[in-house]
């Protein structure tokens, strides 16, 4: 599996995540989708997406350290970072 393939693979698990807190088809979710104004995420929704991806894609969240993140670019460059440092 090349780069590609792995950012195309993750990215998709967590368009698949993020789908059960809008109302979109997960076609309608981007890299650059605002968590709030695009997909419509309130504050409790991004406390139940995080506990949603630590539960399907094992990697404990800080929620204190997410105060910045505000695109689905922002969560897969944290989940990266994350991963990296297991």
């Amino acid at each position: 599996m090349d780069n590609q393939d792995n950012y195309n693979d993750r990215l998709l698990k967590l368009k698949k995540i993020l789908v059960n807190y809008t109302d979109l088809d997960i076609e309608e979710i981007t890299i650059d989708s605002k968590l709030m104004l695009d997909l419509g995420l309130t504050s409790f929704d991004f406390v139940c997406l995080s506990a949603s991806i630590e539960e399907d894609l094992g990697i404990q969240m800080e929620i204190d350290q997410m105060t910045d993140v505000e695109t689905v670019k922002d969560i897969y460059q944290y989940l990266e970072k994350m991963e990296m440092s297991i």
